[in-house]
Formats: structure tokens, sequence, C-alpha cells
């Protein structure tokens, strides 16, 4: 009777462990409850879905609810802080209390902040589901450490064997580059001596903070001047190569840069109607030109810009038209110095 005895009890020491694990696991469950987070960031961010696996990752009590289930909320949102180039990340949530409560961060770059957010978020709703009061049933599990706390057999098939760690969200790959499409519309005063229009089109490559940014333009301007036989027809065609070494923040969306650009195109004259015509003749043409552009980003995608130009012309010469009487009539010519504005608009890409 006193062997069956002593077998009893290194029974009931040796499933201790085994009902303590299973008893925790459940008390873990039963204080787990559903809670909805929302995210919300620019496009440079990290998406919704990855934000959501790093909080998931690093959280054992969250369970995420289902559309329209009740459920705590945690607001997440990303903003671009107001007059620089900082972004400012916070989280709202309602704690034990009943009581707002807010964190709040900073950073330059969307894939830190957002990694922090993550964590925080986590360990807010830790926090909110340890702080949670305990049901009835934690009598057993206070009550079970004492009796674990005896000596019992040192079996490696009794003990519950740990949990590995979930593995972090794979952090997207960050988008150090942008590009940028788009056409241009204005006006210039240095390819001939009168204002002529100009329109063109553009590939723009830069860093996605603004910093820096290189464009490769084409335009096309087009002017006359005279009447009749005297009538003088210009046509400019010109590529430019364009370097903005850096970038002023202005507010939030609004940026200034200052540039400069290479021309290089040709320059075409003709007098299509005075009698002895040879017709078009062309020069080579090139200029220099300083300019500074204001722009405004709209919603990560869309720019619009303002130029203000400064140009010099490498290149100068006039054109004449020869009377009958053998004398020169000068009906235009490159200008030394002239100024042009110009209007922008374009789509940036990712």
């Amino acid at each position: 009777m006193k062997l069956r005895a002593q077998r009893a009890v290194l029974l009931l020491f040796g499933a201790a462990p085994q009902l303590l694990a299973s008893h925790v696991e459940a008390q873990v469950e039963a204080q787990s409850e559903p809670v909805r987070v929302t995210y919300a960031a620019p496009e440079i961010c990290p998406t919704e879905e990855v934000f959501l696996e790093r909080v998931r990752s690093r959280t054992r009590r969250a369970t995420f609810a289902e559309p329209g289930e009740l459920a705590r909320s945690f607001d997440v949102r990303i903003l671009r802080a107001q007059g620089n180039d900082e972004l400012l990340g916070q989280l709202e949530f309602v704690d034990l209390d009943g009581n707002r409560a807010v964190r709040s961060l900073r950073g330059s770059a969307c894939e830190q902040v957002a990694s922090s957010l993550a964590l925080i978020t986590a360990l807010a709703i830790d926090d909110r589901m340890a702080e949670a009061p305990a049901d009835d049933s934690n009598s057993l599990l206070s009550a079970t450490p004492a009796a674990a706390s005896e000596p019992h057999p040192k079996n490696p098939e009794q003990v519950a064997p740990s949990r590995p760690p979930e593995p972090p969200a794979r952090a997207p790959k960050a988008n150090y580059l942008r590009w940028e499409l788009g056409g241009n519309i204005g006006a210039l005063t240095w390819t001939t001596s009168r204002a002529s229009p100009a329109f063109g089109v553009y590939a723009e490559l830069g860093s996605a903070r603004p910093a820096w940014s290189a464009r490769l333009s084409a335009f096309d301007s087009r002017s006359s001047s005279g009447e009749g036989t005297q009538r003088a027809e210009f046509v400019t065609n010109w590529l430019r190569l364009e370097a903005c070494p850096a970038t002023i923040g202005l507010g939030r969306q609004f940026s200034l840069s200052p540039c400069v650009a290479f021309d290089a195109g040709r320059l075409q004259a003709e007098a299509p109607s005075a009698p002895g015509s040879t017709g078009p003749q062309n020069i080579a043409w090139a200029a220099a030109v300083a300019l500074a552009r204001i722009s405004w980003l709209f919603r990560e995608r869309l720019s619009l810009g303002l130029d203000t130009e400064l140009g010099v012309p490498l290149v100068r010469h006039s054109f004449r038209f020869v009377n009958e009487d053998n004398s020169l009539q000068l009906v235009g010519e490159v200008p030394k110095i002239g100024v042009g504005v110009k209007f922008g608009v374009g789509v940036r890409f990712p």
C-alpha cells in the first residue's frame, strides 16, 4: 500500500510541468482580446500589410479583429513634419483607465519610423492585455507553482519544449531613387531678339528624399518677324542637360531647387516669300543656363514646377535680308543674354 502511494505521488509531480504549461497557454489565450490596428502613411513608407505583420510578429497576446467585430483600436499614422523633411509617427489608443494615450516619434527615414512604431504598438497591446483584470480561473494558476516547486523526476519527455521565436517580417527594399516624366511650356528671349514660345518634354532622375536631381529635356521654339516678302521664320530645336545639386524645403510640399543647364541644338532661319530665297539657313546652337525651380508635390505623385531662367548663348549670329540694291537689312539676331520662364507638369515614380 505504501509503495502504491509513493508511485501516485511521483506520477502527480511528474505530470505537474505538463499541467502547468497547458494552463499557462490557456491563461494567455484567455487574456487575449480582439484588437484593430489602423495604419496610414505616405506611399514611400511600408505598406499596411507589412506593418501589421511586424506588429503580429512582436506580440503573443494580440488577436486581430475581423471586419465588423467589436475590438479595441490602435491608430497609427505617419505624417510629414511641417516645415522640414522629417516624418512624424504617432500611435493613439485608449489605456486601461479609459484615457486617450498618444505615443509620438520623429525620424528622417520612413522605414525606421514604421519599424519603431510597430514595436511600440506591440508593446502597447501587450501592456494593455497584461494590465487587464484577471478572472476567477487564476486561482488554479496561483496554486500550481507551489506544487511544481517540489522535487520531481527529471524526465526529458515530460518537459514541454520551448516555443521558437517567430521570424520578423521581412522589410521591403527601401527606394533611394525616384524618376519623373513630364512636359513644359513657356517663353524665352535668348534664341532670337524677340520672345519666343517654347515647348518641351523631360525625364528626370533624383533622390527619393528631396536632395538632388538630374534632368534631360528636349525643346522646340518657333517665332517670326516681318510681313510679306520681308517675313522671316525662326525655328530652334535643342536638348538640355540639367543638374540640381540641392533642394531647399519651403514647407510640407513645396521646395526650391537652384540648377544649372547646358543647351545644344540648331537654330534655323528662313525667308519663304523673299525673292531669290535660297531656303533654310542652319547654325549650331548652344547656351549656358542658370535657373531656379519652385516645385509643388501633390500626394507624392504629381509634380508642378515653375522655372525662372537666365540664358547666355555661346553661339551668336545675325540674319539679314539682301535687298535689290545689295544693301543688308537686319531681321533677327541671337542676343548676348536673355531670360525665360516656363511651367512644368510631371508624374513621379515609384
